[in-house]
């Protein structure tokens, strides 16, 4: 069995600090996800020892880490997709009130960047 138990950060979920350890692992000694898994390989065990569980520390094996950092893409991909429509509400209102002001579509086309078709879209969809 390979131990990894990670050195530092008290901060975070135990569970959070597992993957963090085992990513370092991982760079530190050049090894692959594959290598890690693959048939005759010894378990991979995370010890974390914390604050919270000094009676007894927190051991977590591969599928636990797997399913974690899973769980930590979902929640970074729903939240860039939260700050996308953020960023697209705000550039529509921009180019509503352009318009309103008398901006021509020529005008904040050179200003963006973008086509006109492009501003047209945003004003339609918006």
């Amino acid at each position: 069995m390979q131990k990894i138990s990670p050195e530092w950060g008290s901060g975070g979920s135990p569970i959070d600090l597992a993957v963090d350890a085992f990513q370092a692992y991982l760079g530190q000694h050049g090894r692959t996800l594959e290598e890690v898994t693959a048939a005759g390989a010894p378990a991979v065990r995370v010890v974390v020892r914390s604050p919270q569980r000094a009676a007894r520390p927190a051991v977590f094996g591969l599928r636990e880490l797997m399913e974690q950092r899973v769980r930590r893409a979902a929640a970074l991909r729903a939240d860039a997709e939260r700050r996308l429509r953020d960023a697209r509400q705000l550039l529509r209102a921009a180019v509503a009130e352009a318009s309103a002001a008398g901006i021509s579509q020529s005008a904040l086309a050179g200003l963006s960047g973008w086509s006109r078709e492009t501003l047209r879209r945003l004003e339609r969809d918006g």
